[in-house]
Formats: C-alpha cells, sequence, structure tokens
C-alpha cells in the first residue's frame, strides 16, 4: 500500500493519529508528491515542522484566501480544524 498524503482519501482519517496507525500496517509505504518513498519519521517532520518562507500575509490577503493566520508563518483555511502544530485536519485532505 503506497500512502500519498492529499491523496489518499479515506473518511475514517481524522487526525494525525490516525495517519499514524495507517504508515504502521505491515506494507504501508509513505511517498511524497514526486513518488519518493520517504520514512515515518520524514513525513512527521513535514508536517509538524513546517515554515513559510515568505512575509506575513496582511489581513486582506488571508480574507481574499479564506484563511486565517497559523503557527511558523503559514496561512491556516478558515474551514479547516487547526491540528497541534503546523498542519490542518480538511475533510477528505490532509494539509
Amino acid at each position: 500500500m503506497h500512502v500519498q498524503p492529499g491523496i489518499y482519501d479515506d473518511p475514517r482519517i481524522c487526525s494525525l493519529d490516525d495517519w499514524r496507525e495507517l504508515w504502521s500496517q505491515r506494507g504501508a509505504v509513505i511517498a511524497d508528491e514526486y513518488g519518493r518513498d520517504i520514512s515515518t519519521e520524514e513525513m512527521e517532520e513535514t508536517i509538524l515542522c513546517r515554515g513559510a518562507c515568505a512575509g506575513t500575509w496582511s489581513a486582506d490577503e488571508l480574507a481574499a484566501n479564506g484563511a486565517t493566520s497559523g503557527p511558523n508563518n503559514l496561512a491556516r483555511h478558515s474551514n479547516a480544524t487547526p491540528g497541534n502544530g503546523t498542519y490542518d485536519m480538511m475533510q477528505g485532505e490532509f494539509r
């Protein structure tokens, strides 16, 4: 089983712990957007330690994008449920 976050659509995935359980299954492989297999540790670091390179978003930019200000200079989708870190949970998506 290959797991690509953002592509693997399962309504039972509702938290980072749900992803961790899926990744721990025998034969599970995590692949990045380039098809490169990555470790669970690398995936978790990517999820939990993200940061934006650009400057902060203005209030107008946040409003225009349906976003709110998040940690590490990231914008969060206003319909998302914030995770504990630099990720959000959305139905059908893992950002």
